[in-house]
């Protein structure tokens, strides 16, 4: 998964900001801008600001997970196929808890 600026500004934060942190940490800047950055590599910077980048980020990617879920459970073709997707559903849900 990877970080782009829109992230970024998703979470509220500043480019100016960024970009100094960006800088800090010895990353590329415009590199980041044209292409992102994968969330790996800023997920080892332990930065509490880079975590709510990245919770913000996997927040999204989940509640868009749901949607196609709930989506696909919607159009479904028969009561089997709505059931499968149901069950995606409770599988990423106990991801969510960690369980």
């Amino acid at each position: 998964m990877k970080i782009y600026m829109s992230d970024i500004r998703k979470a509220k934060m500043c480019a100016r900001g960024s970009r100094a942190f960006f800088l800090s940490q010895g990353w590329d800047w415009q590199d980041f801008l044209a292409n992102g950055i994968d969330l790996e590599i800023v997920e080892k910077s332990n930065d509490a600001m880079v975590q709510q980048v990245i919770n913000m980020l996997r927040c999204d990617f989940i509640l868009n997970l749901i949607v196609c879920a709930v989506e696909a459970v919607a159009h479904a073709d028969s009561e089997i196929e709505a059931l499968v997707f149901i069950d995606c559903v409770m599988v990423l849900k106990k991801w969510i808890r960690g369980e």
